[in-house]
């Protein structure tokens, strides 16, 4: 995957489920892939080929009852596959229907959502490779929330300095603020799933 958007979803189980090759691999997505349709999984009857481990992750992280579904773009080359968690009950003739609807709206929404977050990242991971030792330095603690005066401390220079630091890396990053700075650092030096996905 090269990104991913989580909403009140544990980024632990992600993960957790993380193959050693840094895919996510699941019995939601595997079935999808197996049927090209709307899949349903209700943690109090479990699918009898069901992965024990895999069940036991997803029962740890409270996700219950889910549905998945995904569509392919076959024109641009890209996938999107969406899964909700913890519903409160299933209803498959229900569901289907919404998802008819859904699916297709997210996906293009999704795909829009990518492309110009893409751009973005172009912009500020050239900017951010192009730093030097010392803006580098300063980008990873702005990522990390800290205050120009608390940087000032911790790299021991001036908050003028740092101030005038800021301004480069804004300028190199393309960012327009401290918070863009923010949050694109905080993204680069911590990603928290391998082979540079990105979590939007």
């Amino acid at each position: 995957m090269d990104h991913v958007v989580l909403v009140d979803y544990p980024i632990e189980h992600l993960r957790a489920i993380e193959n050693s090759a840094g895919g996510i691999d699941t019995p939601l997505m595997r079935r999808w892939l197996a049927t090209h349709r709307p899949v349903y999984f209700e943690t109090r009857a479990p699918w009898p080929d069901i992965d024990a481990s895999w069940l036991a992750k997803f029962a740890k992280h409270e996700l219950r009852n889910a549905v998945a579904d995904a569509m392919f773009d076959e024109k641009n080359f890209v996938g999107t596959y969406f899964s909700f968690h913890r519903l409160p009950d299933i209803d498959p003739q229900g569901l289907d229907a919404t998802l008819r609807f859904l699916t297709p709206v997210l996906h293009a929404s999704l795909v829009r959502a990518i492309a110009n977050s893409d751009k973005q990242w172009l912009v500020a991971s050239q900017g951010l490779a192009s730093l030097t030792e010392k803006e580098h330095e300063i980008a990873e603690w702005i990522g990390k929330g800290k205050s120009n005066a608390e940087i000032s401390a911790l790299v021991g220079a001036s908050e003028s300095t740092v101030k005038h630091h800021l301004s480069r890396i804004m300028d190199k990053m393309g960012c327009s603020n401290r918070a863009g700075v923010a949050v694109f650092a905080s993204k680069w030096f911590a990603s928290p799933l391998s082979l540079g996905t990105k979590v939007l």
